[in-house]
């Protein structure tokens, strides 16, 4: 019985612990970057201060992509240089 609730407990706590991760990651895919920064932000102040090197690790692997370029580069035809597509 004790070992069943030290269980459920620690998953509970786990869950805690990956929540912002969890979030920051939901927040990349709908490109919202900044919001992501305070999740991970969040979630490597609680690993610091727990000193839980995974969660660490979790979160120093998520990053923002770098915002999407609405105009793509090609490169004109007999041109080495780079010009930019139109949208339309």
């Amino acid at each position: 019985m004790c070992g069943e609730a030290l269980a459920g407990a620690e998953a509970a706590i786990t869950e805690g612990l990956l929540a912002p991760l969890d979030h920051a990651q939901y927040l990349i895919r709908l490109g919202e970057n900044e919001a992501a920064e305070t999740a991970i932000g969040e979630a490597r102040g609680i690993a610091q201060r727990l000193r839980c090197q995974p969660l660490l690790d979790r979160a120093a692997d998520l990053s923002p992509a770098e915002p999407r370029m609405r105009a793509a580069m090609v490169t004109a035809p007999g041109s080495e240089e780079p010009v930019s597509a139109r949208d339309g």
